[in-house]
């Protein structure tokens, strides 16, 4: 389930011109902030300020300015996890990292800290944005990689495609190849993995690591396999995220 701040992220991405209207009401401080995090999420979009509305017509107007293509391109979690580095602007406390791990996530850990994040209580809750692939350790999570999507703190997922690992050869396409080629393969896992791009204000990428790390299983509990035939339980509707229940077995 989508909601309202991920079409709101979707808007800043894709466009090519952001209007940033009722300046007049916040303080030269807080246009600032706010023009580096929308530079983070769309780096090649032009920002205008504005008090009730009133921008020149001539700046969004017959401008012929906008490509679907390259708008298509823009948003900076993508260049970020293609290794196109979005450049970080000290003065507005705003960067980025991509995570990444062999290890699949142990559902009731990431529970708990998507959770606290939520309510202000831990490392990730600097994040701003993130978006990616995520590995599960569930028996669902074996065969198929879930998208990971989150804008302020609202946390989305839903399973994406099959793992390639899972897929007759014959059926992979040439990208797939390269996979293997970029040592995200392994022989025991095959393409599982973890691979997120967060950006964060103020944020610390360390602890931000060392947090998601600590959700992820043990070499113990990695080496039980009993995850493998642990399922995916939808967590209630008014729970805070929606992620998984604990599983039993582990």
């Amino acid at each position: 389930k989508r909601h309202v701040s991920d079409l709101l992220i979707d808007q800043i991405e894709f466009a090519n011109v952001i209007i940033i209207n009722k300046c007049d009401l916040i303080s030269q401080e807080q246009i600032k902030d706010l023009k580096g995090m929308i530079q983070k999420l769309n780096p090649d979009a032009t920002i205008l300020e504005a008090v009730r509305g009133n921008v020149d017509l001539k700046e969004i107007m017959g401008t012929h300015s906008f490509n679907f293509e390259k708008a298509r391109e823009n948003p900076g979690w993508l260049r970020e996890l293609r290794g196109t580095h979005v450049p970080e602007t000290e003065e507005y406390n705003i960067s980025s990292f991509v995570y990444r791990s062999n290890k699949p996530f142990h559902p009731g850990r990431l529970q708990k800290l998507l959770n606290d994040a939520q309510n202000s209580v831990n490392e990730l809750s600097t994040l701003v944005r993130s978006k990616g692939i995520m590995w599960l350790a569930t028996e669902e999570g074996w065969l198929s990689s879930v998208a990971w999507s989150h804008a302020g703190h609202l946390f989305s997922f839903e399973w994406a495609q099959t793992w390639w690992t899972n897929v007759p050869k014959d059926e992979w396409p040439d990208e797939v190849s390269k996979i293997i080629e970029d040592n995200t393969w392994s022989e025991e896992y095959g393409d599982r993995h973890q691979e997120i791009v967060l950006i964060g204000l103020q944020m610390n990428k360390d602890a931000v690591r060392k947090a998601l790390d600590m959700t992820l299983l043990t070499d113990e509990e990695l080496s039980s396999e009993v995850w493998k035939k642990s399922h995916y339980v939808a967590v209630a509707e008014n729970e805070p995220v929606i992620v998984v229940a604990e599983p039993k077995g582990y």
